[in-house]
């Protein structure tokens, strides 16, 4: 990749997409490589581009979104348990 241009330019339209990490992960990489590629080749990195800024903030929505209810199930969790064993002592 860091002699290929194709292939550099190729992994940064999948980063874009997927993000640096599932690139990396695809193309059986580590994350340096590829950004080692696109500096090499001037390319610049995903979020450098529009349609990258819009992916990387999407994704970091949706993954703090998914946090958000992870910590609600747990945090009402414990309580749905006491409740249902309150409900069963009567």
């Amino acid at each position: 990749m860091a002699q290929d241009r194709a292939a550099a330019e190729e992994a940064l339209e999948l980063a874009i997409q997927v993000g640096v990490q599932g690139a990396a992960e695809r193309l059986g990489v580590d994350k340096a490589t590829l950004y080692l590629a696109w500096r090499r080749w001037g390319l610049g990195r995903p979020t450098d581009r529009e349609e990258g800024a819009r992916a990387t903030a999407a994704r970091k929505l949706a993954a703090s979104r998914r946090a958000d209810r992870a910590r609600a199930s747990l945090a009402a969790g414990p309580l749905d348990l006491a409740a249902q064993a309150a409900d069963h002592d009567c």
